[in-house]
């Protein structure tokens, strides 16, 4: 979209757990969709604070958003005394936007304004808020308190916001309007990417009196397979109840979209927001960014290692962070993913020829499972399969081409016409026959054979006996490259 907002880079500097080293608190992010793993421990939650952070800059009075800036300041690290703790970021419409305890002397710096958008649509997800629709020690969910806080700069057809309505009725009954009229909708064609077997019915409104205290509350009301069920996050699993709260979130962050103005943030900051789905879900939630937020900078924070190894491919930019020490005090370690045939040629380029011929091995594995598709026992077993068809057919072949070239001797038969048609199918069948033939034949995946023996395997393991020429692995190199291209 034209006039998008979208991040070129960001530095922490002795923020939260970063400190003061750029080499590890600062990300090149070039406006693309980036996934970062870390470790526990390691700051990945520091970068989706500081994005929170940025979001509240509006919403809350100067001098609160001073004292949580100095509350977010790393204090520990062995230069704070002369390096100030700031976030910088730059945006793609060439303007860098820097933040440190000066921004909110006197009220907020102008230059912060771009973050008054930032502040309406509140493009950030984590686990914690997910949670907030799975426990309730009454018999349902109240969710005013999370509605209300997201739709606080939500503005109606008059102009005024929500948190300006003054009567707690006339807010609840243009709450429950805005849910059901306008997003319910939205909402469950997200829940049907995830589960088709449930959907929210309704939301509801009203004041309860608890102890004589009059107590907002907004439910919703979930169908499943068609059937009324109350108490929801009591009968649904995790899965679904994540798959629910992840739509919710995503829809009203798209429809908050349209109140921003002429310069829009695109950005969406998602942490850990899969930790209840199960493989089937955390599949789905792929092809819905890709549907839904094409035009977004998505950045994918992660602490599950198996789950990085399965997005990564689907991200331009890929980071991890790490736990590290610098002088006795725990710093973050910074690492920009590499893929395994970049990572073979640096070692090709420094000589390290055994390491270079290892990381090629797993670049061939990694084509090799992504492109046949090896990701499950199904896919395996199907393989198997398939492996086990191609040896039957292989020893059929001679015998199958003698029958069809006698077969092409029909036109001894006395019927010119059916000896005619018999001859062009016997030409037919022969023709297909050397199609499958060289198609099973194919030496791209020969090739891939010759350099596992020779190249790949050994350089795995101790093999003084196999020494490993440049040659080889040059040749190995282009292989790769020709397998990539084919399967791209």
């Amino acid at each position: 979209m034209e006039n998008s907002l979208k991040i070129e880079s960001l530095q922490l500097q002795n923020f939260r757990f970063f400190a003061d080293d750029e080499n590890h608190n600062s990300f090149n992010l070039e406006s693309k969709n980036t996934i970062i793993y870390g470790e526990n421990g390691s700051g990945k939650s520091s970068i989706f604070k500081a994005f929170q952070f940025l979001g509240n800059i509006y919403s809350l009075p100067a001098q609160r958003v001073k004292s949580e800036f100095e509350q977010n300041i790393n204090r520990f690290t062995d230069s704070f005394d002369d390096d100030e703790a700031f976030i910088k970021k730059k945006l793609n419409i060439d303007e860098e936007i820097f933040i440190n305890e000066d921004s909110f002397t006197s009220g907020i710096d102008n230059s912060l304004y771009r973050f008054r958008d930032f502040n309406i649509v509140k493009p950030f997800v984590d686990f914690k808020q997910l949670l907030e629709f799975h426990f309730s020690h009454e018999d349902s969910i109240n969710l005013y308190s999370i509605f209300r806080k997201i739709f606080a700069d939500y503005r109606l057809e008059d102009g005024q916001k929500f948190s300006e309505i003054e009567d707690v009725n006339d807010y609840l009954n243009q709450l429950k309007n805005l849910l059901n009229d306008e997003l319910l909708e939205y909402i469950n064609s997200f829940v049907s990417r995830f589960d088709q077997n449930f959907q929210i019915d309704s939301f509801s409104s009203g004041i309860k009196f608890k102890d004589n205290f009059p107590s907002p509350f907004v439910n919703m009301k979930i169908r499943y397979q068609n059937e009324d069920i109350s108490g929801f996050h009591l009968f649904l699993n995790e899965a679904r109840l994540s798959a629910l709260s992840i739509s919710i979130y995503l829809a009203m962050i798209k429809r908050l979209e349209n109140f921003q103005s002429e310069n829009r943030w695109q950005l969406l900051i998602l942490d850990d927001v899969l930790i209840s789905l199960d493989m089937s879900n955390r599949m789905a939630l792929l092809p819905i960014l890709e549907d839904e937020f094409s035009e977004y900078q998505i950045i994918f924070l992660t602490h599950d290692r198996g789950l990085f190894e399965l997005y990564k491919e689907s991200f331009e930019n890929k980071f991890e962070l790490y736990l590290d020490f610098k002088e006795d005090i725990e710093v973050p370690y910074l690492k920009v993913t590499k893929e395994f045939s970049q990572v073979a040629k640096e070692h090709f380029h420094n000589r390290d020829y055994p390491a270079s011929a290892n990381y090629l091995r797993k670049e061939v594995e990694k084509l090799f499972v992504k492109n046949l598709q090896l990701d499950s026992l199904e896919s395996i077993i199907e393989m198997a399969r398939k492996v086990d068809n191609y040896d039957k057919i292989d020893k059929l072949f001679d015998s199958l081409v003698i029958v069809l070239k006698s077969f092409q001797k029909c036109e001894t038969i006395p019927d010119n016409l059916k000896a005619q048609k018999c001859e062009i199918f016997g030409k037919k069948v022969l023709d297909f026959v050397e199609e499958i033939k060289n198609i099973i034949s194919d030496n791209s995946f020969r090739d891939v054979n010759s350099i596992k023996a020779r190249v790949l395997n050994p350089q795995s393991h101790f093999e003084p006996s196999t020494p490993l020429y440049k040659k080889e692995l040059v040749d190995a190199f282009k292989i790769v490259e020709e397998l990539k291209r084919d399967n791209s």
